[in-house]
């Protein structure tokens, strides 16, 4: 899933301007140009222009919410529009990470504020098992993809426009590994907080198991929804996904 690289409004006396600048680098230049003169400014962090408000349709007028799915119909998501043009999608094969969703809510989970449940069917011949020569492991970031796809499909399914993007993520453990003899992993996603309106802000804990052993937990995953003007604009004629 995308990370949010954005950018920020510099109020100076007598003149405002935009600027491609991250937190940690502006936190840097003021830090070294408060130590020559004082600095009055202000810095408003900014969506990327893409990612601007944008009026997106809403995604229960494009989809019936399901208890499960399917891998077919999680391919169809992957393609865009599942959930109305511009709103959130899954990635296309091979970065999708899962074969069907078993369990999806609005109430469950151990925070009783939703929660969602994927499978991932494992063979000796995935692709991941060639992406380290001589180490078959699955690189650790996909399941931490996972479980932020999971995160991003949430959103959209119980209602919120927007596309997906991985914020970040607090703590994660990882005791064990993917290898080529696992048949199976599950992940198990409980929403913590969801925030709906002008930002749309999901943040969830989250496990990976691998033949029904944790070997990852993660807590504070992020994923926002933002409205992405080109994406709405070119699907523009899609006709609404059935379910």
């Amino acid at each position: 899933m995308p990370v949010l690289h954005a950018k920020a409004r510099m109020s100076l006396p007598g003149r405002s301007t935009e600027i491609s600048l991250s937190k940690k680098v502006w936190s840097l230049i003021k830090s070294r140009s408060s130590r020559r003169r004082k600095i009055d400014c202000k810095i408003d962090f900014l969506p990327s222009v893409s990612e601007r408000p944008f009026a997106v349709p809403n995604p229960h007028d494009f989809h019936t919410p399901q208890s499960s799915y399917t891998k077919e119909e999680l391919l169809r998501s992957s393609e865009g529009g599942y959930f109305g043009p511009g709103n959130a999608q899954l990635p296309a094969p091979p970065m999708l990470m899962m074969d069907r969703i078993t369990e999806i809510s609005t109430n469950g989970g151990k925070f009783g504020k939703g929660h969602i449940v994927g499978e991932l069917d494992i063979t000796p011949g995935h692709w991941f098992f060639n992406y380290l020569r001589g180490d078959s492991v699955m690189p650790g970031s996909l399941g931490l993809d996972a479980m932020w796809q999971m995160i991003g499909y949430w959103l959209g399914w119980s209602g919120s426009p927007g596309k997906g993007r991985a914020i970040g993520v607090g703590e994660v453990e990882a005791t064990g590994f993917v290898t080529p003899e696992t048949r199976s992993v599950r992940y198990e996603v409980a929403m913590r907080m969801v925030r709906r309106g002008k930002l749309v802000l999901g943040i969830a804990d989250g496990t990976m198991k691998v033949d029904g052993q944790v070997v990852y937990e993660a807590k504070g995953l992020k994923v926002g929804l933002f409205t992405d003007a080109a994406a709405a604009l070119s699907q523009s004629n899609a006709a609404p996904a059935s379910a």
